[in-house]
């Protein structure tokens, strides 16, 4: 089989984002898990592998050595112990609205880096952050609104997402200079 290879941009402030937010969430299940274990509350007890580990998790400082901030053997602990669903609920949280509005406006504000992108934006003032906010309140459609004319894209969309946030997304394949790519799953 060909190797498949991408050509990855960094996104660093979209990244810091993602992980502050984790970060978040990690630290309030794991003060909650300090109330009801008074006895192992230490973070060497949560993870005696690396006791320094949970507090750069838990303090979102990524190292030279750990970019990511969270490895996978700290990722398998912090869902065992603090009681997350799985992997997406650790790295996406449950509801994704009370932050997706300042997730949407960072990543744009970041696409603006690669020209490539952006001539597909097609005139629409996307330069500024006020600009952003007023694009993202004027077109964001709340799920009860959606018309059912709509509901089977709309669905797909939301199956494609889900895809994302659980690395489910192959690779996109470009067909020309005019498009992105389009979504392709391995077969």
């Amino acid at each position: 089989m060909p190797k498949r290879s991408v050509n990855s941009r960094p996104y660093l402030k979209t990244c810091e984002l993602i992980y502050q937010l984790a970060s978040q969430r990690i630290g309030e299940k794991y003060r909650k898990w300090e109330a009801d274990n008074p006895k192992y509350n230490t973070q060497s007890q949560f993870f005696p592998e690396d006791r320094k580990l949970i507090s750069r998790v838990l303090n979102c400082r990524r190292t030279t050595n750990n970019p990511y901030l969270i490895t996978p053997k700290i990722q398998e602990a912090i869902i065992e112990n603090l009681d997350f669903t799985d992997v997406n609920e650790l790295y996406w949280g449950e509801d994704i609205s009370g932050y997706f509005q300042h997730f949407f406006t960072t990543l744009l504000l970041e696409i603006q880096e690669y020209k490539d992108y952006t001539k597909f934006w097609m005139g629409i003032p996307l330069s500024t952050e006020s600009e952003i906010t007023k694009f993202y309140l004027e077109n964001q459609v709340p799920i009860l609104e959606i018309d059912e004319s709509y509901n089977q894209e709309y669905e797909a969309l939301i199956d494609q997402f889900i895809n994302f946030t659980f690395n489910k997304i192959s690779y996109f394949e470009f067909e020309s200079a005019e498009r992105l790519g389009y979504y392709r799953e391995d077969e």
